[in-house]
């Protein structure tokens, strides 16, 4: 009964510490827990006061503060200029080169090979023979037996009753209230402004490419060689080479002009008003109420048993075992030994000389020259010609405009609210109770 006496004030401490109430203020406050001071056998009683008390809570408050900042306004102009390109113009050049031209010739030459002779020899060599007996030896052996015993022990018998218990629980209340609040209400103007729009126009432009071509150069190749395969033959022959060449080439470019033009934007702007709505208020109440709770108690009781205690006995006996020993063992055994013996013989291979011859051959060679044509309309050529172009040139200038913007502050209003405040009572005969909460700091 003591028990559930301590663990009913407990739960109400903890009800009372989640009140709204408590927690709505910016100051903490100490938990309003059982007072530790209390004795477990005291019969103790709880009262609930009411009282007054100050929170402070943060409102926010917007005033239009007006701001002076400087911006960059964009201004176009139109520039003349002037550019030259050229046109490729490709003519064929004689040139002479020298080219290595392998020629074959036989020459006679002397090599020394090993040729491998077999002989067989005899030889002796020592293994070890593994031979088995048997042996007789003696080992002690344990058996766990079990025998039945009577003996007595003391078991707990839980007994189980039905007790009466009031206890105090927590009932919420709501109840509605009026309240108002200054709210801001968006509204939308139209403003005529001036923005700046970029157009792009194509312009032809010259550049320098890297072009791959391929080119004919002499390659040294060898190949199996079926009177000689230690010696290859080696030949020349002509294969393609890529070479990497820089080509004047006429491209587009986009060039951007920039006009003004007027256009409608809308412009948010903010108003106050005032409005009501309806709140629920949380209020608590302490409610007694009646309960049947179990209670269980343990009775000790004597009783007899039987038990299986384990026994160990142990005994002799004996076992074979089988016990391996070695023995060496000589033994005569051939074996196949190569030897090799030098021999001299000529063979004939063919060498490869190489001389040098002078050809003649053409190539293209790319030059550039100078030439004026009339056109009427605009593509892309590979002649230098000098031509006078408008581009359109952004610059920017420094202006100082005022605007007004919203600027939000918070203030700190005081406010006074009731909180239910625990007050214990201890019985006659027990020591100092504490009364009331730890207060605020």
């Amino acid at each position: 009964m003591k028990r559930l006496l301590a663990c009913a004030v407990a739960t109400l401490t903890l009800a009372l510490a989640a009140n709204p109430a408590f927690a709505h203020g910016r100051k903490s406050c100490h938990s309003c827990a059982a007072p530790s001071s209390v004795p477990a056998d005291c019969g103790s009683s709880v009262q609930y006061t009411t009282v007054q008390r100050t929170v402070y809570r943060q409102v926010p408050v917007t005033t239009e503060q007006e701001i002076t900042e400087t911006v960059m306004v964009p201004k176009s102009s139109v520039e003349q200029r002037t550019r030259t390109y050229s046109v490729p113009v490709t003519k064929t050049e004689a040139r002479q080169r020298t080219v290595v031209v392998p020629v074959m010739k036989t020459e006679t030459r002397e090599r020394t090979v090993a040729v491998p002779v077999v002989k067989t020899e005899a030889r002796q060599r020592t293994v070890v023979v593994p031979v088995a007996r048997t042996e007789t030896r003696q080992r002690t052996v344990y058996r766990t037996e079990y025998e039945q015993q009577t003996r007595q022990v003391t078991v707990t018998v839980p007994q189980t009753r039905m007790v009466e218990q009031r206890y105090t629980v927590c009932v919420p209340e709501w109840k509605t209230e009026n309240r108002s609040a200054t709210v801001r209400v968006p509204e939308m103007r139209q403003e005529t402004r001036q923005v700046a729009v970029v157009n792009y126009r194509q312009v032809a432009e010259t550049v320098m490419r890297q072009v791959t071509c391929y080119e004919p150069q002499a390659v040294a190749q060898s190949c199996y060689n079926p009177c000689d395969p230690c010696n290859p033959i080696v030949r020349t022959c002509s294969q393609m080479v890529p070479v990497v060449k820089e080509v004047a080439q006429t491209v587009m470019r986009c060039v951007p002009e920039t006009t003004t033009q007027n256009v409608t934007v809308n412009v948010p702007s903010y108003r106050e008003e005032q409005r009501n709505y309806q709140v629920n208020v949380y209020t608590p109440r302490m409610e007694e109420r009646v309960r049947q709770v179990p209670v269980t108690e343990y009775v000790a009781q004597v009783r007899n048993v039987t038990v299986n205690v384990p026994v160990t006995r142990s005994s002799v006996e004996n076992y074979n075992v089988q016990v391996c020993s070695y023995e060496n063992r000589v033994e005569n055994y051939n074996v196949q030994v190569t030897a090799y013996e030098n021999r001299t013989e000529r063979v004939n291979v063919q060498v490869t000389a190489y001389e040098n011859r002078t050809e003649n051959y053409n190539v293209q060679v790319c030059s550039y020259e100078n030439r004026v044509e009339n056109y009427n309309v605009q593509v892309c050529s590979y002649e230098n010609r000098t031509e006078n172009y408008n581009v359109t040139v952004t610059s920017y200038a420094a202006e100082t405009r005022t605007r007004r913007v919203p600027v939000t502050t918070y203030q700190c209003v005081a406010e006074v609210v009731n909180v239910q405040v625990p007050v214990y009572t201890a019985a006659a005969g027990c020591g100092a109770v504490a009364v009331g909460c730890g207060g605020c700091r």
